[in-house]
């Protein structure tokens, strides 16, 4: 009996076929046949709501007043 394994891989939903977002890994043939697990991840949270999470858990950075931006979207620090 052969083992199986599992690769996750990253893909979305483009309305007609489902598109990878991550490289196939080497080694797996043409054809091969392959399992699809569809996992709704959901809504991701606002700007806002980042803000508000960290702000409820009292653990806002030194910082935040003037690197916000950063905190709540990620871009660069000033």
């Amino acid at each position: 009996m052969q083992r199986s394994t599992m690769t996750v891989l990253n893909a979305h939903f483009d309305g007609q076929q489902i598109v990878l977002d991550d490289p196939m890994p080497k080694g797996v043939p043409a054809n091969a046949r392959v399992r699809v697990l569809i996992e709704d991840e959901g809504p991701k949270p606002s700007s806002l709501e980042k803000i508000a999470k960290m702000a409820v858990r009292g653990k806002l950075p030194r910082d935040f007043s003037m690197q916000h931006k950063h905190y709540a979207k990620g871009t660069g620090r000033r």
